[in-house]
């Protein structure tokens, strides 16, 4: 009797897998159920022409293991972090050169923004431009604040550094590196006493030692009007209405420290937009300042037409024209319509005065010789030295001598001065307060 043949067992499915089952055209198609990376499943659906050939490809689907994949990623992500950390270490080697990226790099900053920068970077880093950005700290940080403090440097100043080291210190440490200068504040502003202002003794003085001052209409712009350095050096004949006694108050020059190419500076240009909002304004001109005016403007004129007829300052301007287009193509400078400087103006009310330091018959009076001029008429007054400010410092407190520190009189002041508020004007011009605060206790 032969030996009856057992069956084969069945072979199980896998748990996950779909049974091959043959569809239309003979085909046969069979699924697994694989794991994705947020930890659901889905199924992969494969075909073959039997059921073997089914089966064989259902082996090949092998899970995936995502926590692997995930600790792979990771590394590689901190490998990258640390390359290219070491990248930046290697292209920041010290703050300097980062601030100097910073600067090469801020498309959106003004003209005298950058210029600032600039002049900080150079003079007012101290200590700080040498250093490795890795290594600076706070209290490095604090001292150096101090120091520009210690020596009579504005708060102006240390704030417009803080700025500019917050943004260096952003290029210079990605990621987790730490920014030490967003955790530094910034001491309280002291309040500016008129310590270097003009008082009426000082005005007096000023006023006699210009007798014989060609430049005297300017002068008393500065001592009677207040009005900045940068207006009165950037004013045209077209914003002065001297038969209405009217005054325009509006374009500014600019002394511009940004170096070109060629490692020379910009300098002098002529920005035709005010310093604020409301440094655009009108004010009025007192007649025997008119006067002044009308006497220059006819002492003049022959100086100009020489000028115009030698054509110098002409070939001056092209140059100058020329040096701000590579300016704007190298992005030192912003370019379009409203950020673009210009070239010094041919109809600019003061001129240079004749000596030896003047090259051009007519030259526009530019901010160096301004301030040594100004220097030698302090001199001949008999005053201490003080800057050209002193003259807009002593305008504003007369202003409130007289007419004292109420909101109405702070924002009189303020309008006049072309500040962009009026609590700015009387945190920094509140000299006059000491001095109305002794007359009033004298009369308690």
């Amino acid at each position: 009797m032969s030996e009856e043949k057992k069956p084969k067992p069945k072979k199980r499915r896998a748990r996950g897998t779909g049974g091959a089952y043959q569809v239309a055209r003979g085909k046969w198609r069979a699924f697994k159920e694989l794991p994705n990376e947020d930890g659901s499943k889905s199924r992969r659906w494969v075909s073959g022409t039997s059921r073997a050939d089914v089966e064989a490809k259902l082996e090949l689907l092998v899970p995936v293991d995502w926590a692997a994949v995930r600790a792979a990623e990771d590394e590689a992500a901190a490998i990258a972090e640390q390359e290219d950390r070491e990248r930046r270490r290697r292209e920041f080697e010290t703050v300097d050169a980062a601030a100097t990226q910073y600067i090469a790099s801020a498309g959106k900053l003004s003209v005298k923004t950058r210029s600032q920068y600039e002049w900080l970077r150079n003079r007012h880093l101290g200590d700080l431009a040498s250093m490795h950005a890795s290594e600076v700290t706070v209290s490095d940080i604090q001292r150096r604040y101090q120091e520009m403090r210690d020596a009579g440097l504005s708060d102006s100043a240390v704030s417009a550094l803080h700025a500019l080291l917050k943004k260096s210190f952003d290029i210079a440490k990605p990621y987790a590196m730490h920014n030490p200068a967003r955790d530094v504040s910034l001491p309280k502003k002291e309040v500016r006493r008129n310590d270097q202002g003009v008082d009426d003794e000082g005005l007096v003085r000023l006023q006699e030692a210009l007798t014989d001052d060609p430049l005297r209409a300017s002068w008393e712009l500065a001592l009677r009007l207040g009005i900045r350095p940068s207006e009165r050096l950037g004013l045209t004949w077209d914003r002065i209405d001297l038969d209405g006694g009217r005054l325009h108050i509006r374009g500014q020059q600019q002394r511009v420290a940004l170096k070109l190419d060629d490692g020379k500076p910009l300098g002098d240009v002529y920005l035709p937009w005010p310093k604020t909002a409301r440094g655009d304004r009108v004010i009025g001109l007192p007649d025997d300042i008119a006067e002044l005016l009308r006497t220059y403007y006819k002492d003049t004129r022959q100086e100009v037409y020489d000028r115009d007829v030698a054509g110098e300052f002409e070939a001056q301007q092209q140059r100058q024209r020329e040096r701000i287009d590579r300016a704007v193509r190298s992005g030192i400078v912003p370019g379009g319509a409203k950020n673009t400087p210009h070239p010094l103006p041919d109809n600019l009310v003061f001129l240079r005065p004749p000596g030896p330091r003047r090259e051009i018959v007519g030259a526009p009076l530019d901010h160096s010789s301004d301030q040594r001029l100004w220097k030698a008429l302090v001199k001949r007054a008999g005053l201490p030295e003080m800057a050209r400010y002193g003259a807009r410092h002593g305008v504003a407190t007369r202003a409130f001598q007289r007419i004292g520190t109420g909101e109405g009189s702070a924002l009189k002041v303020s309008e006049i001065l072309g500040h962009h508020s009026p609590a700015f004007t009387l945190r920094t011009y509140v000299g006059a307060l000491d001095s109305i605060t002794d007359e009033f206790g004298k009369t308690l």
